[in-house]
């Protein structure tokens, strides 16, 4: 089994959030962080807390497990 990479995550999370039809501004806003966090989670050069998972999935709509591969 393969494992689990912050760039992994990153790719999901960039997919609700263009299945959300929103922009890294909007969801950073929405989150409290600036659309540059948000770009760092979703290319993998940061890592996400369990925290900051649950406030993106709530800002995308979306529960946080689907956005974990």
């Amino acid at each position: 089994m393969k494992d689990v990479t912050n760039a992994d995550v990153g790719q999901m999370v960039r997919a609700a959030r263009t299945a959300a039809g929103m922009t890294q501004p909007q969801v950073g806003e929405a989150c409290s962080v600036t659309a540059q966090a948000i770009a760092k989670y979703e290319k993998g050069t940061s890592g996400l807390t369990v925290m900051m998972l649950y406030r993106i999935a709530r800002a995308l709509g979306v529960k946080p497990g689907s956005m974990l591969p």
